[in-house]
């Protein structure tokens, strides 16, 4: 399956013909801010995967990545994966196809360091992995006393080293606007 990059200027509404994407010009799936304003050692990565040097950004659009939330859809095989492809080998399957995806799971379940130590270990260099933060701190913590859930969180996705992409926020619907309460970033590695 060879994967297009079709991309699109932020400030002119033309977009530029499709291209085939060669191991070389990898990019990803998520909407990636330009490299100088990204956190956690990943903009060298994203700064091999777009070409561009860090904070050399000016004057060219930021890079939309493609990927989904998630790898392992039991519905998917015969149609994204070959019938006899075993599961446990379908993370390395979805990344020569895509460079990035979201970590779902983290949400109900943080992980072991260890599981994404794993997954950095059956992935291509430049691939990018957007991880949704647990639900504690955000539906039952609330935003509020973040740091211990914060640190636990850190502790074991960076383990994902430079593919450690956006770390995804997923608000409960119930929960006010609070000013103070978003500023809970302070001071916890998130800015």
């Amino acid at each position: 399956m060879s994967r297009t990059v079709q991309e699109v200027s932020m400030t002119e509404p033309t977009v530029t013909p499709l291209e085939p994407v060669t191991e070389d010009r990898r990019r990803a799936v998520a909407v990636v801010a330009h490299p100088a304003d990204l956190k956690f050692d990943t903009a060298a990565a994203v700064a091999r995967r777009t070409g561009r040097a860090s904070g050399s950004s000016a004057g060219r659009p930021p890079m939309i990545l493609l990927g989904t939330s998630g790898w392992q859809y039991r519905d998917w095989r015969g149609r994204f994966y070959p019938a006899g492809l075993p599961q446990r080998l379908w993370l390395e399957h979805f990344a020569g196809r895509f460079a990035t995806v979201e970590v779902n799971n983290a949400f109900y379940r943080l992980p072991e360091r260890d599981t994404f130590a794993a997954w950095r270990a059956r992935t291509p260099d430049d691939f990018c992995v957007a991880v949704k933060m647990s639900r504690y701190l955000t539906h039952i913590k609330r935003l509020r006393e973040p740091a211990e859930p914060v640190a636990r969180f850190l502790d074991r996705a960076t383990a994902l080293g430079d593919r450690l992409g956006p770390v995804l926020l997923q608000l409960p619907p119930t929960l006010a606007a609070d000013v103070p309460a978003l500023d809970c970033a302070e001071g916890t590695g998130f800015r």
